[in-house]
């Protein structure tokens, strides 16, 4: 019986990660963007995931009209975004930049490898295995409980470190990848990009890792950004000569960064909470908007990436 326990602990700890040649099922596509999807990223490279006769269609080869655009703007999703979310994550906010602003320039959504579930999300009969697999494992018999620690966080624990270990490998890479590709395709190409949440993560990293692939990215733009508050101090960032700009919006009131991801993080501050740590210490080409006021109290972590949020934030005038 403890072999079996252990075996589906193993597999509800694989279950983070795909099969590693299996593509991805996005179901509905997005209608005014492109996904440049990094799920397969070891096995088949960086690939486009265009509309099909009867289901998405994939390919390495940029399509057209990106390959002629003089400016791109990608969008980098956060964390607990499997390939069904993928498509609706930025949806509000795409649809503010395309129909209310009328914001031509191309999106791309880069879609890194998230996997995590929220506990409510998780079946059932597969919350009853994780439980039995700790009350095996740790030596309790309390209900798979630890002492002030519930199976659903501990879960959510695990479920955390999994996103945030691929947003700072295979993501970064995959999103270096996919700007030497556009920056390839036209030498002159000018890169924005939008990240929300633990994307954030994925672009500093790339900014610090890849400087050299990432040289064609002018302006960048962290939403609630799921990182150290004392990163844009970073001589690796201080230091970026490309970057035209770099604006980060940040909210007291945003509980998820405020509150959970700090504890995931081991109590550091987080810079969507509380802004930069030392704000006289950041480079000249960082702007820092605190939007406490403007989103309100509640919601506001996902308030960011809906139609209403980014008109809010003013989005689009950051974007020109």
């Amino acid at each position: 019986m403890r072999c079996a326990l252990v075996f589906v602990a193993l597999l509800l700890l694989g279950g983070c990660e795909q099969k590693r040649d299996v593509l991805p099922e996005y179901g509905t596509l997005p209608t005014h963007a492109v996904i440049a999807s990094a799920r397969n990223l070891e096995t088949r490279g960086l690939l486009w995931v265009l509309p099909g006769p009867a289901q998405p269609q994939f390919t390495s080869e940029i399509p057209r009209e990106l390959a002629v655009a003089p400016v791109v703007t990608i969008l980098v999703h956060g964390y607990n975004t499997p390939p069904p979310k993928v498509a609706t994550y930025f949806e509000g906010l795409i649809s503010y930049l395309r129909e209310d602003r009328h914001h031509a320039i191309p999106l791309v959504i880069y879609d890194w490898k998230s996997t995590a579930r929220h506990w409510e999300e998780v079946p059932v009969q597969e919350q009853m295995a994780y439980i039995d697999f700790l009350s095996s494992t740790v030596g309790e018999r309390l209900g798979g409980r630890i002492p002030g620690l519930p199976p659903g966080l501990r879960w959510e624990s695990m479920q955390y470190t999994a996103d945030r270990t691929q947003a700072s490998t295979t993501a970064v890479e995959g999103l270096a990848l996919l700007v030497k590709q556009l920056s390839g395709a036209r030498l002159d190409v000018k890169v924005i990009i939008v990240a929300h949440s633990m994307g954030s993560q994925v672009v500093i990293d790339a900014l610090r890792q890849r400087a050299e692939e990432m040289s064609a990215v002018k302006k960048v733009v962290l939403l609630a950004p799921d990182v150290d508050a004392k990163v844009l101090q970073d001589e690796k960032l201080t230091s970026i000569r490309h970057l035209d700009a770099l604006h980060v919006f940040f909210s007291v009131h945003d509980e998820i960064v405020r509150m959970y991801s700090r504890v995931a993080n081991l109590g550091f501050p987080r810079l969507g909470a509380t802004g930069p740590s030392d704000a006289s210490k950041v480079p000249a080409f960082v702007h820092i908007h605190d939007v406490g006021e403007t989103l309100g109290t509640s919601g506001v972590h996902g308030r960011y990436v809906t139609r209403d949020g980014a008109a809010a934030v003013r989005l689009e005038e950051v974007l020109q």
